[in-house]
């Protein structure tokens, strides 16, 4: 009886040791959204013509991130994005990646799982994970660092990845080539 006792109360301090949390971001437009101080970016180049060469950075309006944190040790990070909430403030490219570039019709969703572990202090570190896009999963690696900041940390970090290597159906048109590469920013205060 006492060791079955002694085991439960150890079973109950290790649950209790492990905590689950989710943060949601929400902003109303693009505007806020590429204000907030939490943020998911994306910026991508189109050429013109063979020779004029513009950018244009999109940011997620919306996305959720969940996480375990155990012993200042986060894993089982989960980043949640839906695609009807990336926006490039172009309502004719908006539409064109929600349904043709990433099937939003199909898969409303894109998903970012990183098992970790990422310890809870301050530094650089790299992630490897995988995306998913369009129902299929990709290897990804992420750049972090994590500051200390009044009443908790900040993750800032940065990856990419290519329109062919995630098989996304390219969305040049005639006059404009679009990049290969993505380039992916972040930040999130825990």
């Amino acid at each position: 009886m006492k060791f079955s006792m002694a085991l439960m109360l150890v079973l109950l301090s290790f649950s209790l040791s492990i905590m689950a949390r989710e943060i949601t971001i929400s902003s109303g437009n693009y505007k806020e959204a590429m204000g907030n101080t939490n943020f998911i970016k994306f910026d991508m180049e189109s050429t013109k013509f063979g020779f004029v060469t513009t950018g244009f950075t999109g940011v997620a309006r919306q996305f959720r991130v969940s996480f375990e944190e155990q012993n200042n040790i986060l894993s089982k990070i989960l980043v949640v994005v839906p695609v009807k909430e990336m926006d490039t403030d172009s309502n004719a490219r908006n539409e064109k990646m929600w349904e043709t570039s990433l099937g939003m019709s199909q898969h409303p969703e894109l998903k970012v799982d990183l098992p970790g572990p990422v310890p809870l202090q301050e530094g650089v570190s790299e992630v490897e994970g995988h995306i998913q896009i369009r129902g299929l999963f990709y290897p990804i690696k992420v750049k972090l660092e994590l500051k200390k900041r009044e009443g908790g940390m900040t993750v800032t970090g940065t990856s990419d990845l290519t329109i062919s290597g995630t098989k996304i159906p390219d969305p040049s048109i005639i006059i404009a080539k679009v990049r290969d590469r993505i380039d992916l920013s972040f930040r999130l205060d825990l």
